[in-house]
């Protein structure tokens, strides 16, 4: 800028300063009239969408789903509480209506569907065929529309709402102790409901919506469509044992191979895990007297007996069991599936379960 064109707006602005503080009331008065205007305007127009449509969003296809299932059939919330609650009696508690009502409900439900969705039986209420199909839809639907209230209470502040997480004994043992405390002190409102168990047996209710996500030993197979599978990161085993075990300071497997085995599986066929760990270095199956699927039960049955299992290498350092069982420290190298995390790829975790899903990964052997 030219020294003339400073000069001149120097000049502008000192005119401009001098008219203002000799004219105040000029330039004062506007300013407040107009702040007046817009406070006016505020209390007067502003106004506030509370309606689920307008804040979940039309524009999102398990939304519009669930707007269009509702309308053709009502009653489907009353036929998953029931499925949930085990009999009439129970989801008539839990939806808070009375039982007669609930049953013309359903009644009515079965008449626009053409056919009977339970078998009525003395130890509760059973699905049909036609029922169960019905049931993985509207499971589904409503379910995501749960968890749609949820993620919207949670962008508000309202940190209230479930969080449903299946994990395999890995991250029991190896990563959720260091993530729960962190995790309750963010959303102490959340319930944090978490399911034990492989894979193959959380697939459904992960299809059906009713878990958030599986962080846990990958299965063999990669899951059909519908859910995304991403590797977290490999893993390792070691031969556990109670403390003082007869075989505790063994080095091979092959010294370990007549031993009495407890097994917890990754896929459908348990047994044929350890089975093809033995083989890959060259020996027979080992003897599988014990099968459990819950940390508790490897636990126990380790702890009160000679039994010896193959454990992720996690279970070293775990508190709980530093002191009752001890590592076999062979020489052979065995690994672990990889740890992995499924979920549905189309419809977004909530803002908790992403949380406590974060939380989990960065606990990993890898971080």
């Amino acid at each position: 800028m030219s020294d003339s064109s400073a000069s001149i707006s120097v000049r502008v602005l000192t005119r401009l300063a001098q008219v203002i503080y000799r004219r105040r009331s000029w330039f004062v008065a506007p300013q407040l009239l107009l702040a007046a205007l817009c406070v006016w305007y505020t209390v007067a127009r502003l106004e506030f969408s509370v309606d689920r449509n307008d804040l979940v969003g039309s524009d999102q296809e398990y939304h519009r789903n669930f707007l269009e299932m509702k309308r053709e059939f009502p009653s489907q919330d009353d036929l998953v509480a029931i499925v949930e609650s085990g009999s009439l009696r129970s989801a008539a508690r839990r939806l808070d209506l009375p039982q007669p009502a609930l049953t013309r409900s359903i009644r009515a439900l079965e008449k626009e569907l053409g056919g009977s969705l339970f078998l009525r039986e003395t130890t509760g209420m059973t699905l049909t065929a036609t029922g169960r199909r019905f049931h993985v839809r509207a499971s589904n639907i409503v379910n995501e529309a749960r968890r749609a209230q949820d993620e919207i209470a949670q962008h508000r502040g309202d940190d209230r709402g479930t969080v449903v997480a299946a994990l395999s004994i890995m991250p029991h043992v190896g990563m959720l102790p260091f993530a729960l405390t962190t995790f309750r002190q963010r959303y102490p409102d959340v319930k944090l409901q978490i399911i034990e168990g492989l894979f193959p047996d959380v697939e459904g209710p992960l299809r059906e919506g009713v878990v958030d996500f599986y962080l846990g030993a990958a299965p063999r197979a990669m899951p059909a469509p519908g859910l995304a599978m991403m590797k977290l990161f490999d893993n390792r085993r070691a031969v556990v044992c109670r403390q003082g075990h007869p075989l505790s300071n063994a080095r091979t497997l092959q010294a370990l191979q007549h031993a009495d085995w407890a097994i917890t599986g990754v896929d459908y066929n348990v047994e044929d895990d350890i089975a093809r760990l033995f083989e890959s270095h060259g020996l027979g199956p080992p003897k599988v007297v014990f099968q459990a699927s819950s940390a508790m039960s490897i636990m126990v049955s380790l702890a009160h007996s000679d039994l010896l299992a193959m454990l992720p290498v996690q279970w070293e350092e775990f508190p709980m069991t530093r002191d009752a069982l001890q590592v076999i420290r062979i020489r052979e190298p065995l690994p672990a599936p990889a740890i992995v995390l499924v979920q549905r790829p189309d419809f977004p975790l909530t803002p908790a379960a992403d949380y406590l899903s974060d939380l989990l990964r960065r606990h990993g052997p890898a971080s």
